[in-house]
């Protein structure tokens, strides 16, 4: 089954890992587990992910 949702733990190549899955009632996924990422690790993340755009918007 395709699955674009590249946070949760069992997405992976696109492809969900779980045979079968329950979706709720706007078709969202119930089966999905979100990968746990620590604070700090993650303010990090998005201040270089905001570094990179601004780089990009700007290098025009």
């Amino acid at each position: 089954m395709i699955c674009e949702n590249r946070f949760c733990l069992y997405q992976e190549n696109n492809e969900c890992k779980v045979s079968h899955i329950e979706l709720d009632i706007t078709g969202l996924c119930r089966t999905c587990v979100y990968v746990d990422i620590e604070e700090k690790k993650l303010s990090k993340m998005k201040d270089e992910q905001i570094k990179r755009d601004l780089k990009r918007i700007y290098s025009r």
